[in-house]
C-alpha cells in the first residue's frame, strides 16, 4: 500500500510539473505573437525611428559671460530642428532644403530648431551641437514663449539636414508607442532614444516656470525615461512625427 501511495504521488508530481511547462510555454508564446504582430515588428518599427530620426536632434548649450571675452557653459540641453531652408549663391532661398541635396549652388542651410525656454534662459551665448558630425556651431534666439516652457532657436550649417515632420497631437491617444530622443547628460550621448506609451494625452497642469499667470498649460503624460540634458529634445510618435517637446 506505501509503495502504491509513492507511486500515485511520483505520478501526481510528473503530471503537474508538466502542466505547468505546458502552461508557461502557452503564455510565453502568446507575449511574443499577438495576432500578426510580433516583436520582431516592433523592434523593426522602433529602429526605424530612431535611424530616420535622431541626427534633427541637436544639442543645445547655454553660456553665461565670465569677463569681457570668455563665457561659461551653465547648462546643455536639447533641441528638434522643424525647418530647413537653403541659401543659394545668387542669395535666393530655397524654402524646402532637402530639394538641393544635389545642387552645387547652395551658400549655406538656414534651420529653425524648437527647444525648452529653460534651456535657451538668461543666456549670453548660445550653441547647437551637430552630433553626427561632432560640430558646434553658434545660434540665435528668435523667440521664446513666457507662459509655455518652450524656445525656438536659428542656426547656419553647411550641409543639409532632414526636419522632423509635426503629427497632429490632438490624434495622440492613450496606449501609443511613443519615443523619446534627446542629449541625457551632455553631449557626448546625443542621439540617445527611450521608449515607452502615452499615458493620457491631454493633462492640464499649471507649469512651475509659467511667467505670466497660473493658468494650467497643456500636457502629454508618458512614462518615456527623460533624463537631465534631454530637455527640449522630441517626443515622436509610431510614424515617426513630432507630437510634443520633453
Amino acid at each position: 500500500m506505501r509503495k502504491f501511495k509513492a507511486i500515485l504521488l511520483i505520478l501526481l508530481l510528473f503530471v503537474l510539473t508538466a502542466c505547468d511547462k505546458i502552461a508557461v510555454n502557452e503564455i510565453h508564446n502568446r507575449s511574443i505573437n499577438y495576432g500578426e504582430i510580433t516583436i520582431n515588428d516592433i523592434n523593426s518599427l522602433t529602429t526605424t525611428i530612431v535611424t530616420k530620426t535622431r541626427d534633427s536632434v541637436i544639442g543645445v548649450s547655454n553660456y553665461k559671460r565670465s569677463g569681457l571675452i570668455d563665457y561659461r557653459l551653465t547648462g546643455t540641453g536639447s533641441g528638434v530642428i522643424y525647418e530647413c531652408k537653403a541659401v543659394l549663391l545668387n542669395n535666393q532661398l530655397i524654402d524646402d532644403c532637402m530639394e538641393t541635396v544635389d545642387r552645387e549652388d547652395v551658400r549655406r542651410y538656414e534651420f529653425y530648431a524648437v527647444t525648452n525656454r529653460h534651456v535657451i534662459e538668461n543666456s549670453d551665448k548660445i550653441e547647437v551641437y551637430i552630433g553626427p558630425d561632432d560640430q558646434y556651431l553658434d545660434a540665435e534666439v528668435v523667440k521664446f514663449d513666457k507662459k509655455v516652457d518652450i524656445a525656438i532657436i536659428k542656426f547656419a550649417y553647411i550641409r543639409p539636414i532632414q526636419p522632423i515632420e509635426f503629427a497632429d497631437s490632438d490624434l495622440v491617444e492613450p496606449g501609443n508607442i511613443a519615443i523619446a530622443i534627446g542629449n541625457p547628460y551632455g553631449h557626448e550621448f546625443w542621439g540617445s532614444a527611450t521608449f515607452g506609451i502615452i499615458s493620457s494625452p491631454k493633462r492640464f497642469l499649471i507649469d512651475e516656470d509659467n511667467k505670466e499667470d497660473d493658468t494650467p498649460n497643456e500636457f502629454i503624460q508618458h512614462d518615456v525615461a527623460i533624463n537631465p540634458g534631454s530637455s527640449g529634445g522630441a517626443l515622436l510618435n509610431a510614424e515617426g512625427k513630432l507630437i510634443g517637446i520633453n
